[in-house]
């Protein structure tokens, strides 16, 4: 934020977003048999006013902010999707997505920090967001499979979405948080070892499966394409663990517990659901 007198201050806030919105979801369903193929489209509007709130008592004052306007679409095209009774996740398939974001108005930012009043206005907040998953199925005998996810983020500074939104818990921190322009590529492959009960009327609380999970995730910051290895603008993390399928009546559960590495930095993590 910056102040009256052109000098900048900073404080850490917590969003909140209230407001509403209306969407109209529109699917055509290609072929549902042992394959799945759907096209969906979801345009969306919604009003919506930004309120921020101080994590530490430092003098700064709740944020005020003006009314904001946004207009959204997404876009996912399911192309022949399978997955069978015991398998954990799809084994064949594509999945093509695309989201956009983008703000119809200005909007400022207002508060107060040590007595000194502090705006900032936004312009035009924008963002697109697409990728492409697809299922390999290496071991379909023992309903193991492979997932393997491309995900690309180029938006405004600051943008619609937060960059925690989209890393691993398999890293420390988040990967170049103040970059605008990030590419992701996950990779996600289950192992079902054990399948304890199938449950029934009798039964409403069971243990359905147990899997184990082998996971990765690199992240690029794509803002400088060039000199993304030079510069030391990609980092990678890897995982494995141990996840429980558990059903309770019609609730499904799915828990684990597992570690994660970042080789460059040699860090280890301690996960627990979601990974």
């Amino acid at each position: 934020l910056r102040g009256v007198n052109g000098s900048s201050e900073s404080t850490r806030l917590l969003q909140r977003n209230t407001g509403a919105g209306v969407e109209i979801p529109w699917r055509y369903l290609i072929e549902s048999r042992t394959r799945f193929s759907s096209l969906e489209v979801n345009p969306g509007y919604r009003l919506s006013r930004l309120s921020l709130q101080p994590l530490r008592a430092d003098g700064s004052s709740p944020v005020e902010s003006d009314w904001l306007h946004t207009v959204s679409l997404d876009l996912v095209f399911n192309y022949r999707l399978r997955q069978q009774i015991r398998d954990v996740q799809p084994n064949a398939g594509w999945i093509l997505f695309a989201q956009s974001h983008l703000d119809l108005n200005r909007f400022a930012l207002r508060t107060t920090l040590n007595s000194t009043p502090l705006t900032r206005t936004l312009s035009g907040r924008r963002g697109v967001r697409a990728g492409l998953t697809t299922w390999l199925a290496p071991a379909a005998r023992w309903n193991q499979s492979l997932r393997l996810d491309l995900q690309l983020l180029s938006q405004s500074t600051p943008g619609p979405w937060s960059s925690d939104q989209l890393i691993s818990t398999l890293f420390h921190d988040i990967p170049f948080a103040d970059s605008n322009r990030l590419g992701l590529f996950n990779t996600r492959y289950t192992i079902p070892f054990l399948y304890p009960d199938d449950g029934g009327l009798t039964v409403p609380a069971y243990l359905s499966t147990l899997y184990l999970v082998v996971f990765s995730q690199t992240v690029a910051d794509l803002h400088r394409s060039r000199f993304i290895m030079q510069q030391n603008r990609m980092r990678t993390a890897i995982g494995a663990g141990v996840r429980a399928r558990i059903r309770l009546s019609n609730l499904n559960l799915d828990l684990g517990l597992g570690v994660g590495y970042e080789p460059s930095r040699r860090q280890w993590r301690l996960l627990l659901s979601p990974f």
